[in-house]
């Protein structure tokens, strides 16, 4: 692994899936998607993923402007459910 010039963190935060929660349809899916678009930024395809228990962490290198450039990216969970 090489030493990298900067690390930039990043936090993958949002609402977590209605229809993990039984609270849509299985017919009417609206997942939000946040593993699926961390994949993609990552392995450059969708997945089919199911929900994060916890959190996930990914990590890319890439080169910009020439100098080696590690992003950490953390998925997690939103615990707080706003439904009454």
């Amino acid at each position: 692994m090489t030493s990298s010039s900067y690390i930039f963190k990043y936090i993958i935060i949002g609402d977590i899936s209605n229809h993990h929660l039984g609270i849509i349809p299985n017919n009417h899916k609206l997942d939000v998607g946040k593993t699926c678009l961390m994949n993609q930024f990552i392995d450059h395809q969708f997945t089919k993923t199911e929900p994060t228990v916890g959190v996930e962490y990914r990590s890319k290198e890439i080169n910009l402007q020439g100098k080696s450039v590690t992003l950490q990216i953390w998925d997690t969970v939103c615990n707080s459910i706003p439904y009454t």
